[in-house]
């Protein structure tokens, strides 16, 4: 924008101070006269050898037509003036106000703190509250602080004197706010551009939440929902075993369905699964079965050279005469048999899961998990973990695939032993003798499912295969319990560490100047304890709550050592500041009230005895305390009043009365006295590393002392810190207005001005005074003067992200309890079933079933039909029979196989019991 800014002295003045005209313009306002009557900003000429600078923020008007509400404008400018009334480097702004009331969907994150704001609507706005009543409040709102606090640090920066400085509050905290430390910052339009917007919305945020905002004692509105956003664990699946499992099933549902496409649908009459349907399949096999009759006791290699004939299956059809048109199955050799019977010594075939070794194995190797998983939990508990991992993909697939394997192949083990067990198991019952039927030539067991096959074990009587079944169902759970078994957790690790301490404490009594002249206080300093204070929030570096902390640093090796979720504890001295309090007792508080001309009460002068000295500030004869209560509104009332640090050690060095006037009297009149201190105490604090935030902190009140308890260490809180120049109560001045505050800016809670609530109001002093003091102490109480002795510090680091491998004490007490079923399981059903010198061979194949009854008189009794019967029919053929396996004659000699038990069918026909 153009601008002209031009200075002038009245004729009827000295010229020592002069006024500043200043005219601006741009496309959308025009000012010619600025300030007002142009006595509105007045310029310093004192006739000194520098120049000074000026910046400030006043209303303007824009010319125009005066219904237009539209013209107001918040202008901010800056200027150097040399000696006389030369202007140079001048720049104005014109920066237009506005607000609006929306409603809109925000983010806050986990402290409160706003992070966005969107999809707003617009709400209607207050009646007659415009954008300059606004502007006019954030102006106002920043002349409420001492702006003599900032105005030094400026000026430092700047490299300049205080008195070449005449910034009023909003230019100060607009420098302040972009971090200048450049005096040509002051007159960079873009730098003031924004570091005016910084300052206004700031001003105007907080403006907003304390006025507009108001404690809501309903149930919140229906119309205001939300969602939170927060860190949840979530169950994932991982992606390669996801694949491998999608491919193995897709082999499976490939293999199935070639299987099906494949399957040998009426190449057989019935399904051969038992001993007698192998028998009726080849009893129609005339050839096939005369060759086989007397090869029973052959082992298999013997069969391979006697059938190297090429043999196929067909169906034949029946005679026409024949009653059954159903055709026969029959089986055919093709070519000239060259081999001739082989006679060999009767030996016997055992399988190799039932072999001593396999035997052994078999309990032994559960047992031996089972001690193991004792001996690894025991480990895990005592040691908190077996070992260090670290969390990545391949270490967790380890320990979750590896318990699984081994529990895989312990199945594997036991499964390989009950098919063993199932395929001898008929040939065990026929080898004993008078064998029923159903477990023996009509047994099926190993073609279903293993929970029939255990009901019809024990149903049976045959407690070998029923409790073998049992044991490998108890298998089948393994890798459930085992996906279970191993997890990692994160495990503390305590390391001792060195710290270096950075700074020492002043000694309290050398902050006179600090603590109780509010010109010693910077104003970061009081800033940072009116938002701790006023503003509830969370306590500042290397302080927590009315404890101040000495900085420490970790040397560079414990940083790098440690990972950034490391705690360090350790003891260490802080200090806090302390007010020691009483209440003045109330019948010693007298009242003498003063009157006006025309007799009314004008006031009250109120007396209480102060501690025996005449020295106090504030006493008048006889040792009294005095204060004159004037001007007061009905209501609570409240004052705060620090005595002059220059009084002994022994007067208070802070007092405050309250109560309430009504009716131009005092009521409940209450008066307290405080005696201020910095006391110093050993503390077991816990930082974290490597920002050194303090986490937790516990006082050993055993070792709290006073370090100094003299006047200079008072803290003129009132003045120093909260030094606004109005409060929410004109009753209440602005210290009792810190300690009222409630949770709801702008709402004091006036229940502790009661004398029975001296406790309550005792901890809010108590608490504001400390967050204050603990604030000063931090910012403008520390040097770096260290001696050797006390720079290094034993502490020990607690690093919270180290892994551990822990086994799980309920997948443990389930594997073991699995396991150990099973072996009971296995030495069972190795105790109650005798495998050896019961097969000659391997009955898993065709000629080796065939050979066993080929020539058996149970073979040529089956009716030609037999080979189409269904189950139900085919079994009715076998009730009442007995079989058995074993030489034809007593002696040894004759035909090898199975047999109708010719022992038990004589009796049976003696008794009238059919064959």
């Amino acid at each position: 924008m153009e601008s002209e800014l031009q200075v002038y002295c009245p004729s009827n003045s000295s010229c020592t101070n002069i006024y500043a005209t200043m005219a601006a313009k741009n496309d959308n306002c025009r000012i010619t006269s600025f300030p007002k009557d142009n006595q509105t900003f007045l310029i310093s000429n004192n006739g000194m050898e520098y120049g000074v600078w000026y910046g400030d923020a006043l209303p303007g008007t824009c010319e125009g037509n005066n219904g237009d509400l539209n013209r107001d404008r918040l202008v901010v400018f800056s200027f150097f003036k040399n000696q006389g009334t030369k202007i140079v480097n001048s720049t104005t702004l014109f920066c237009k106000p506005s607000y609006k009331f929306q409603q809109s969907t925000v983010t806050l994150d986990e402290s409160g703190s706003l992070r966005t704001v969107d999809n707003s609507t617009l709400l209607q706005t207050p009646v007659g509250l415009t954008a300059t009543d606004i502007s006019n409040a954030v102006r106002n709102t920043l002349e409420q602080f001492d702006y003599g606090i900032l105005l030094p640090e400026l000026a430092s920066k700047y490299g300049i004197w205080d008195t070449q400085v005449r910034f009023r509050n909003f230019f100060m905290l607009m420098m302040k706010s972009q971090g200048s430390e450049n005096i040509k910052d002051v007159w960079d339009s873009d730098l003031m551009i924004k570091s005016a917007q910084d300052v206004f919305r700031g001003a105007a945020a907080q403006l907003a939440k304390r006025y507009f905002l108001a404690a809501n004692d309903t149930d919140p509105r229906p119309d205001m929902s939300g969602t939170v956003d927060y860190d949840q664990q979530r169950l994932f699946v991982r992606t390669t075993p996801l694949r491998l499992m999608e491919a193995v099933l897709g082999a499976l549902i490939l293999v199935s369905f070639y299987l099906g496409w494949q399957s040998p649908q009426g190449k057989t009459p019935q399904d051969p699964a038992s001993i007698a349907r192998l028998a009726s399949i080849i009893s129609q096999s005339k050839e096939f079965v005369d060759i086989m009759s007397p090869t029973g006791s052959w082992r298999v290699r013997n069969l391979k050279h006697l059938l190297k004939q090429d043999y196929t299956a067909r169906f034949e059809p029946a005679a026409e005469d024949h009653h059954e048109p159903a055709p026969s199955f029959v089986i055919e050799g093709h070519g000239v048999i060259t081999s001739h019977l082989i006679e060999e010594k009767e030996k016997y075939w055992q399988p190799m899961m039932t072999s001593w070794y396999a035997r052994l194995a078999l309990p032994v190797i559960p047992v031996s998990i089972v001690i193991a998983l004792e001996i690894l939990f025991q480990q895990s508990q005592h040691s908190n973990g077996l070992l260090n991992v670290t969390p990545d993909k391949q270490t967790q697939m380890g320990f979750t695939y590896v318990p699984a394997l081994v529990m895989v192949l312990t199945k594997l083990l036991f499964s390989g032993f009950d098919f063993n067990l199932r395929i001898s198991d008929p040939y065990v019952q026929l080898k004993k003798g008078f064998a029923k039927a159903k477990p023996s030539i009509l047994n099926k067991t190993i073609y279903s499912w293993k929970t029939d096959a255990f009901w019809t074990a024990l149903m049976t009587g045959r407690t070998a295969v029923g409790v073998s079944a049992l044991g490998v169902m108890m298998a089948s759970f393994l890798t459930v319990a085992a996906s279970g078994l191993y997890t990692t957790i994160p495990i503390s690790h305590d390391t001792p560490v060195n710290l270096t301490r950075l700074d020492q404490f002043y000694d309290p009594t050398s902050m006179t100047s600090v603590l109780s002249n509010r010109s010693g206080i910077s104003y970061s300093t009081a800033l940072a304890a009116r938002l701790t204070i006023y503003e509830k929030t969370s306590s500042p570096m290397w302080t927590y709550g009315q404890h101040v902390v000495p900085k420490l640093s970790p040397s560079p090796t414990v940083t790098r050592n440690l990972s950034a979720a490391s705690a360090v504890d350790l003891e260490i001295p802080v200090q806090n500041g302390f007010l020691t309090c009483q209440l003045v007792s109330s019948k010693d508080i007298t009242l003498n009230y003063t009157h006006s001309l025309n007799g009314t009460v004008s006031g009250v002068r109120a007396l209480w005895p102060m501690p025996d000295s005449s020295e106090c500030e504030n006493l008048v004869s006889d040792s009294q305390g005095e204060v004159q209560i004037l001007g007061l509104e009905d209501g609570p009332f409240a004052e705060w009043t620090n005595f002059s640090f220059l009084s002994p050690r022994y007067c208070p060095s802070s007092w405050g009365m309250y109560g309430k006037w009504l009716g131009k009297k005092v009521i409940d009149l209450n008066v307290l006295l405080c005696w201020s201190s910095i006391q110093e105490s050993k503390a077991s604090v816990q930082l974290s590393i490597p920002e050194g935030r303090v986490q937790s902190l516990v006082i050993d009140e055993s070792t709290t002392r006073n370090i100094s308890d003299t006047m200079d260490t008072q803290l003129d809180i009132g003045n120093v810190i909260f030094n606004f120049k109005t409060a929410a109560s004109s009753n209440i001045d602005q210290t009792f207005d810190i300690f009222l505050r409630n949770k709801t800016t702008g709402v004091l809670d006036s229940e502790p001005l009661r004398r029975e609530n001296w406790d309550d109001l005792y901890a809010r002093i108590q608490h504001a005074y400390g967050l204050a003091v603990a604030q000063v102490l931090t910012n403008q109480g520390r040097y770096t003067n260290l001696t050797t002795e006390n720079a290094t510090i034993l502490a020990t680091a607690t690093d919270s992200l180290t892994f551990r491998l822990k086994q799980s004490l309920i997948s443990t007490r389930i594997l073991q309890g699995l396991l150990i079923g099973m072996t009971v399981c296995a030495l069972i059903s190795l105790f109650t079933l005798k495998m050896s010198q019961v097969l000659p061979k391997n009955p898993c194949s065709i000629a080796a079933q065939a050979s066993l009854v080929a020539g058996s008189k149970m073979m040529a009794d089956l009716p030609a039909e037999a080979q189409h019967m269904k189950d139900k029919e085919f079994n009715a053929l076998f009730e009442g029979a007995r079989y058995r396996m074993g030489w034809s004659d007593e002696n040894g000699a004759g035909r090898f196989g199975i047999d109708v038990d010719h022992r038990l069918r004589d009796v049976s026909v003696s008794t009238g019991r059919a064959d």
